[in-house]
């Protein structure tokens, strides 16, 4: 398989005082000893490889040793560097995610072949399928057409079915489920990252300041406009039966009065239901739509496939946005650039995704996701093969004070200068804070035990640090 991002090596968490240590069978087995059959062996290809990232903590997670060539060290051995012998000796089943792209790579289809002879000389289903991509059976090989396959385009769904499975073959589980939680949440940062010193913390999250009290029920009198979906960048509304609409306000003066019928006005804290639709979601949508006219008026587009409000060129001088950043200070991001990925260029669109959360206290909240919408250099869309890696590159330079970067230059943006951003310009505004809710908590995040893997990540990604460093204004 091809080794296109360097490998991780993650020890096995250092047993509790006192309690004896967990061996593994090269520490323990004396010499000679056959080596035990219990690893699960992941062949893919690379484009699949978001895929194989989540499969291999799942399943060391649930206390499965794993061997995949993105992990070089598991909760135990390295990657073997005899694959063939590691298969047929230390491997308890091989699992093969079966896709477009892993059908006619050689390396995932020599894995497989050596697999299927396995099957036929030990007389058991030595290699367990996953259909990651939905393939017909005319898509598969002849030989395949005996196997049971476990279908994967829903990765939970599949995780289940997989787990059922191995249960069911008796799959050697070495590691405890504590041990193997901690070892799969050790890949995504160094260990003792964390420090006890308080840290004041900024979310993504932003309060309402002003949410209008009252809903507007109001009926059409001659039948639905034609035009109404045209209202809703000047008006949000929510659609019942019966030519009936529930808004924070009556329609603009452009509707004529004669068109509809006031049916009710009602206070949509006390209210509770409206035509059997709960009040509150019906506010979340009309304060999403706030969001949306908001975000239109200021001159973001719509993808058409995605559904996602994203910046295009042009829309701002250089494509940046200047704000006042964490520090104070005045500097700036960028909200579409140009990447360069395996020699060929590619951009990128922020997308700010908005949503209104109802859970994260008494009252609505507004939480602003950054997300981004990836095109070749000449804004051609890509192919879902293509998104995955480039989408990892990109985000591989933004740490969490690039993401909080983002968050404040779009809400600087929104709110044009003022501390405050007027979503709904009437008589009765939705006004939401342009400073993300905040807090302090009584540990914090060792900058100094992120150096190597910042250095590691400038290294694969020329430039990206300069860049970082503009867009902080650090």
């Amino acid at each position: 398989m091809e080794d296109l991002i360097p490998r991780r090596i993650i020890e096995p968490p250092r047993p509790s005082p006192g309690l004896p240590a967990r061996s593994t069978p090269a520490q323990s087995e004396p010499a000679g000893t056959p080596k035990l059959q219990e690893h699960l062996f992941i062949s893919y290809a690379w484009e699949n490889c978001a895929l194989a990232d989540w499969l291999v903590r799942q399943l060391t997670a649930h206390g499965y040793r794993v061997w995949c060539d993105r992990f070089e060290m598991l909760g135990g051995e390295p990657f073997p560097k005899i694959i063939d012998e590691a298969i047929k000796t230390r491997t308890f089943r091989l699992i093969a995610l079966l896709s477009r792209y892993s059908l006619n790579k050689p390396n995932p289809r020599k894995e497989r072949t050596l697999a299927l002879s396995l099957s036929r000389e030990r007389g058991i289903d030595f290699m367990i399928p996953l259909n990651v991509d939905g393939l017909k059976a005319s898509e598969l090989p002849w030989d395949y057409s005996d196997l049971t396959y476990i279908p994967f385009e829903n990765w939970w769904t599949g995780l289940e079915q997989l787990l059922a499975k191995l249960t069911k073959l008796g799959a050697p589980r070495p590691i405890t489920v504590d041990d193997g939680r901690a070892i799969a949440a050790a890949t995504f940062l160094p260990q003792r990252v964390m420090v006890n010193r308080p840290e004041a913390l900024r979310t993504n999250c932003f309060s309402f300041e002003r949410i209008p009290e009252r809903l507007y029920v109001i009926e059409w009198n001659q039948g639905v406009p034609a035009d109404l979906d045209g209202l809703k960048p000047v008006w949000s509304h929510y659609d019942l039966p019966n030519r009936r609409i529930v808004a924070f306000s009556l329609p603009p003066q452009s509707v004529q009065a004669a068109a509809y019928t006031e049916i009710a006005s009602v206070e949509w804290r006390t209210a509770g239901m409206i035509e059997g639709v709960n009040c509150r979601n019906i506010v979340s949508n009309l304060l999403w739509q706030a969001i949306v006219r908001t975000l239109v008026s200021r001159g973001l587009r719509r993808d058409s496939d995605s559904g996602a409000f994203y910046f295009p060129r042009g829309v701002l001088p250089k494509n940046k946005i200047k704000f006042f950043g964490r520090r104070g200070r005045k500097t700036w991001v960028a909200v579409v650039g140009e990447k360069t990925f395996r020699g060929k260029p590619y951009r990128y669109h922020l997308a700010p995704d908005f949503v209104i959360r109802q859970d994260l206290g008494a009252d609505f909240m507004a939480q602003l996701r950054i997300r981004v919408l990836l095109t070749d250099a000449k804004s051609k869309r890509l192919s879902t093969a293509a998104l995955i890696p480039r989408r990892k590159h990109l985000a591989a330079s933004w740490f969490n004070r690039h993401w909080l970067s983002r968050v404040l230059a779009i809400a600087g943006f929104l709110a044009k200068g003022r501390k405050s951003i007027v979503l709904l310009d009437r008589n009765d505004p939705v006004v939401l804070s342009a400073t993300p809710i905040s807090g302090n908590v009584p540990v914090s995040i060792d900058e100094a035990a992120l150096a190597a893997l910042r250095q590691q990540i400038a290294a694969s990604t020329p430039g990206w640090d300069e860049e970082a460093e503009g867009e902080d204004g650090a």
